[in-house]
């Protein structure tokens, strides 16, 4: 099953780039939440700052990905 999703993926480059952001995403909150442990979840997640640095990384990493996964092709 993985394997045919990744090569699935592989083929076409944008939705692997949307699979890549939110897997950058699902980390990134999981890692916020685990670094300031002594915050509620909510809080950490609620945070401006966060989501601010997440909407400026989100575009560029999906832009790479794509630009990258082209040329493979």
């Amino acid at each position: 099953m993985t394997n045919r999703y990744n090569e699935y993926l592989k083929r076409r480059p944008y939705p692997g780039g949307l699979v890549f952001v939110g897997l950058v995403l699902v980390g990134t909150l999981v890692w916020a939440v685990l670094v300031q442990s002594s915050e509620s979840v909510s809080e950490v997640v609620g945070d401006s700052g966060l989501w601010v640095a997440l909407l400026v990384l989100a575009p560029l990493l999906y832009v790479t990905y794509v630009a990258a996964a082209r040329p493979n092709q």
